[in-house]
């Protein structure tokens, strides 16, 4: 996908501006990125982000980016976790996009909302990546996703596509503008993340939807 020099302007400018904050004021918690107008939460496994830095990042967002790396590692419950309660006590409802959990697994987790499906036969279904550990992760938070009614949003193309980015890109977009009451939780790879144009998952939906810009924090891990 070619992003217009308009947009490659801007998110120079933004890079620009944030190199010289970064430089002048040293290392913090929340820092904006430059496709976000809105500060980012950045998490350290050291130090987690107090509920109330949760209940204000999930106030002023629309969408907001988790990478799935940090799932493994975090304890149980975790960031995530806390994350999603933050979103469920805003009172609004939410849809979680799984970037490892692939289209073709749509339906499964459809049957299994509707009850269609037991828990176990979802899991025997899903062909989760990563770890032991990681897979726990994966499930307890599908589970507690559940438990809230949560729509669910497969993030992974089909397996002979290739782009990654455009197609979760496309599936983001459209959920935004057809749940414009729904706030987005979107587990996505860290490389997914970077300030690299061809990679960045928030430039490529700003650029499809320039709506989405205005509320998008990214929550990161570093």
């Amino acid at each position: 996908m070619r992003l217009s020099s308009e947009t490659l302007f801007y998110f120079f400018r933004q890079a620009v501006l944030l190199a010289l904050i970064v430089a002048s004021s040293g290392c913090s918690f929340f820092s904006g990125p430059p496709a976000l107008p809105r500060p980012a939460a950045i998490e350290t496994r050291a130090v987690p982000l107090a509920d109330a830095r949760f209940t204000a990042l999930v106030e002023n967002a629309d969408i907001i980016y988790f990478p799935t790396e940090l799932l493994g590692s975090e304890p149980l419950p975790g960031p995530a976790s806390r994350l999603m309660e933050a979103l469920k006590a805003s009172g609004n409802s939410f849809a979680i996009g799984w970037d490892f959990i692939a289209v073709e697994e749509q339906t499964f987790l459809q049957q299994w909302a509707n009850g269609e499906i037991s828990t176990d036969g979802l899991f025997s279904r899903l062909d989760l990546p990563g770890t032991e550990r990681g897979r726990e992760k994966y499930r307890a938070l599908l589970v507690e996703g559940k438990k809230w009614r949560t729509r669910f949003l497969a993030l992974q193309p089909p397996r002979a596509s290739r782009d990654e980015v455009g197609f979760a890109a496309d599936r983001i977009v459209g959920q935004f503008r057809e749940h414009r009451d729904e706030k987005l939780l979107v587990f996505l790879g860290r490389r997914h993340l970077e300030t690299r144009w061809e990679e960045n998952m928030p430039v490529f939906v700003f650029d499809k939807e320039p709506e989405a810009r205005r509320s998008t924090p990214v929550l990161t891990g570093i």
